[in-house]
């Protein structure tokens, strides 16, 4: 796994559940319950860039695997 990789996984991994946590603990239900709306926003802000982080990760996992591949391919005269 090359470093983009495993950079775009650990944030992802941390994002998404921080994100899920501060939006639960916020209380925020779009009234004036007393829920912090800022903490409400920001948890969905990471949310949002989470799950991308982890799809992107994927996706260059994907493209270094392949690469590699081609590579080896090449290399043997293929």
């Amino acid at each position: 796994m090359n470093r983009v990789t495993s950079v775009l996984l650990v944030a992802g991994a941390v994002l998404l559940p921080i994100g899920w946590i501060l939006v639960l603990a916020s209380g925020y239900h779009g009234d004036l319950s007393g829920g912090s709306e800022t903490v409400w926003r920001i948890g969905g802000l990471m949310l949002y860039v989470g799950g991308p982080c982890l799809l992107l990760a994927a996706l260059t996992h994907v493209a270094h695997l392949s690469a590699t591949t081609c590579r080896r391919r090449r290399a043997a005269g293929h």
